[in-house]
């Protein structure tokens, strides 16, 4: 902005000295009697304007000084850099091998001004929090069945988390599906004590492993899970297998029945 305001004649005679006459600054603000800063000033806001020498026919002095000095735009009608959706990120997120940096990366291709990546994360955090979440389910009539059973588990309390779980599968609710000759599936799983080995692995996983890192893809969340899952069985002595590797116990027992 120049340091002083010139009178609409002083201005003209500047840009009549630039374009016309061809001179430098330097020598138009001689010429003029003003600074070279105020020169440079006064035609880079002729430029901005698309102005030079001579000026339009029937240009006024007031109508030059409002492209030279437009009036200031109100704070709710400037620019703003594009705010992402962030239903669609959340919807995308979802997806095999989609990370937020990728969406960051596609969001800044279609806007090279927008927000940095460390502000897309935040807030897209600060967006989730906010959103209360639902499911919705599509059911065909008659297609399927939803039974709740209302009776009494045999529950199981986390200590830490206060997680209730539970082992067991009511004889209540069993026999009524037995009764009625529903077939019921149990995974693979023969007894409440093989599954009970599963839970204790899975809880074992999520918290050594899964709830202290944070992947960016599926495919990291696989590797580090897997690598996580090699050292549990073959580097981890357990002390319900007598300080063996669960490798050492598993496969120890295969070979000695093989060679019986």
């Amino acid at each position: 902005m120049p340091t002083q305001r010139l009178s609409m004649r002083r201005i003209k005679e500047v840009l009549r000295l630039k374009h016309f006459q061809g001179l430098p600054e330097r020598a138009i603000a001689r010429s003029v009697g003003v600074s070279n800063g105020v020169v440079h000033s006064y035609l880079s806001r002729a430029r901005s304007a698309g102005l030079s020498w001579p000026l339009p026919e029937g240009m006024t002095d007031e109508d030059l000084e409002l492209l030279l000095f437009p009036a200031p735009r109100p704070a709710s009608q400037s620019p703003q850099r594009p705010v992402p959706d962030w239903s669609y990120i959340d919807k995308e997120l979802r997806r095999r091998n989609v990370t937020r940096r990728l969406l960051w990366e596609e969001y800044r291709a279609v806007n090279p001004d927008g927000f940095g990546y460390t502000w897309f994360c935040t807030t897209y955090e600060a967006w989730k929090g906010r959103v209360r979440p639902s499911m919705r389910q599509i059911h065909l009539g008659g297609e399927k069945v939803f039974v709740d059973f209302a009776g009494d588990t045999i529950d199981i309390v986390d200590p830490l988390t206060g997680e209730v779980g539970s082992q067991f599968t009511s004889l209540e609710f069993t026999d009524v599906l037995l009764d009625a000759k529903i077939a019921i599936s149990m995974d693979g799983k023969g007894a409440w004590r093989d599954n009970v080995f599963v839970e204790r692995l899975w809880r074992t996983v999520k918290y050594e492993e899964v709830y202290l890192r944070a992947y960016d893809s599926v495919s990291e969340a696989r590797a580090s899970i897997a690598k996580y899952l090699a050292f549990y069985n073959q580097g981890r002595p357990h002390s319900s297998l007598d300080g063996r590797t669960p490798d050492e116990a598993y496969f120890g027992t295969q070979a000695m029945v093989m060679a019986a």
